[in-house]
């Protein structure tokens, strides 16, 4: 049976992670094998009008980087949630990488079924200890430090390159965008800007600091604003620790 890939619908529990190397070799398979696909269709639920793929991702998106508009799937009808998990897991175990955070999600009991090359309490700690981590660093108080302006950045490796690309044999056109590039070597110490932002007088100088994103004053308002994107999982936890 062949379906549009249009009407195709994601569960968002895939716990492998698609990888630009494996979509590759994948896309090389199809392009050399006509009759990959019905070796290997994507498995779906069929659920009323939805068809959920339960396996075959990386398939997918292979064949939809190669430009196909429908595909041979192997579709189930209304699988229990148990059973959609079991085949999900099934279809992963020999290709890509786990993606820990999705695969936490499944029931212990399903795990326990399989013998992954990790262990997953191990990571599990490992990963609320890094969120943590990352909730405690997103503050900063400063100390009352006076700082100067070029105190807070190192530009001694863009100076370096800046002079490389002065006397290189290209364009002047060439030689100002490569410049330009150079700078992503600037070093900013984000410590420094926090303790120069909260002893800055001027409005002007301080809201272009704010919009520089060398400051961000407030998670809610960096949020707003599109300066920083939390996890669904970070911004949980960053909400239950206010």
């Amino acid at each position: 049976m062949k379906i549009e890939i249009e009407k195709l619908k994601n569960s968002g529990k895939n716990p492998r992670k698609i990888t630009k190397a494996a979509i590759e070799r994948l896309k090389k398979s199809i392009s050399e094998n006509p009759d990959f696909f019905e070796a290997r269709p994507i498995l779906v639920n069929h659920v009323g009008d939805d068809y959920v793929i339960i396996g075959g991702h990386q398939r997918l998106e292979a064949a939809k980087q190669l430009g196909m508009k429908e595909i041979p799937i192997f579709a189930f009808e209304n699988l229990s949630d148990d059973l959609f998990d079991k085949y999900m897991l099934l279809d992963n175990v020999n290709e890509g990488k786990w993606d820990v955070d999705l695969l936490l999600n499944f029931s212990p009991e399903l795990l326990n079924c399989f013998d992954f090359n990790f262990d997953l309490i191990a990571k599990k700690t490992e990963l609320e200890e890094t969120t943590d981590t990352f909730i405690k660093n997103m503050f900063y108080e400063p100390s009352g430090l006076k700082t100067n302006l070029t105190d807070c950045i190192d530009t001694s490796r863009a100076d370096v390159l800046r002079c490389e690309i002065e006397n290189l044999d290209i364009s002047e056109e060439k030689k100002e965008i490569y410049k330009r590039l150079a700078d992503r070597l600037v070093v900013c110490n984000f410590s420094l800007f926090a303790e120069y932002y909260a002893n800055c007088n001027n409005l002007i100088e301080a809201e272009l600091i704010e919009r520089l994103s060398l400051v961000i004053p407030s998670v809610p308002t960096a949020l707003k604003h599109n300066l920083v994107k939390l996890s669904a999982e970070f911004y949980k936890q960053y909400k239950e620790k206010k």
